[in-house]
């Protein structure tokens, strides 16, 4: 018999199992650093570009303290978005409301809508992040000496 069919509450509940967060000071500012780092990439390339080497790159770090602090790419996207309150304020509403569900396929639905919500956020940051490119690598206007009609140059 599965979970749903229990009645188990594990369908509510729809997030990433993160790595456990840092205790030492030098490896929150490394998990920081990453974060930062993480976020100034997806500004850069967007979410679909966003590769887990342009991160440790930017962060200084190797690609494997990456992995300590975060088990794979999409959680590492989903701790910079995270980082946004009214994200968190979202999933917990939605979360709450799939915990709440009496009917496992009401559960499921929630469950649904939670991740689809959170695909949607996703979306929505990887377009904000293009949009923020596109604006800072346009190419200045280049002034250029007036040409005039009718040979009068």
């Amino acid at each position: 018999m599965n979970a749903a069919m229990k009645g188990d509450s594990t369908l509510a509940r729809v997030t990433r199992i993160d790595r456990p967060r840092p205790v030492q000071q030098r490896g929150v500012e490394t998990r920081e650093r990453i974060l930062a780092a993480a976020s100034a990439v997806l500004v850069e390339v967007g979410r679909d570009r966003l590769s887990t080497a342009d991160v440790a790159e930017h962060a200084g770090v190797s690609i494997g303290s990456i992995y300590r602090y975060f088990p794979d790419r999409a959680a590492l996207i989903e701790a910079v978005l995270e980082q946004d309150e009214v994200y968190v304020a979202q999933l917990a509403v939605l979360n709450a409301a799939a915990a709440a569900a009496d009917d496992p396929n009401d559960r499921l639905r929630s469950a649904a809508l939670t991740k689809s919500t959170a695909a949607l956020v996703g979306a929505l940051a990887n377009r904000t992040a293009r949009r923020t490119w596109n604006r800072s690598s346009r190419i200045a206007p280049v002034d250029l000496p007036e040409r005039r009609v009718g040979g009068d140059a």
